[in-house]
């Protein structure tokens, strides 16, 4: 079983991250694959990251994110992580990332990001 739910808020999929680590293998490939499939989708390209249970990630798991989060914006949508603990906040942080995926406190204010954004079908 994958570690992630799927749901949406109106034109935005949120991926909901259930497992406590994404870790390097097969079941980070095909998450991967999936997600990027599920956004190819959307009507919206809208893709938050809820990652509020997770404790750690393997670094190719970043890459995993930063690829959806290009995906959305090559389509003209949009990706935000939310709910980081606060030693993920730092990967971020020391990586980069944090400079060009929006990171939100809540699953609410990364939606309300998305849904406010310009271009896609609300």
């Amino acid at each position: 079983m994958l570690p992630y739910k799927l749901h949406t808020v109106g034109n935005v999929i949120v991926v909901e991250i259930t497992g406590l680590g994404l870790m390097e293998g097969p079941e980070l490939d095909l998450m991967a694959q999936r997600l990027q499939e599920e956004l190819m989708r959307s009507k919206g390209k809208r893709m938050v990251l809820d990652c509020r249970r997770l404790k750690f990630m393997a670094s190719v798991a970043l890459s995993v994110i930063v690829t959806l989060s290009h995906l959305a914006d090559q389509h003209k949508g949009g990706f935000v992580v939310c709910g980081l603990q606060a030693q993920l906040i730092q990967i971020f942080r020391v990586s980069g990332i944090d400079r060009y995926i929006p990171i939100c406190g809540t699953c609410e204010e990364a939606v309300a990001k998305l849904a406010g954004q310009a271009g896609g079908t609300p």
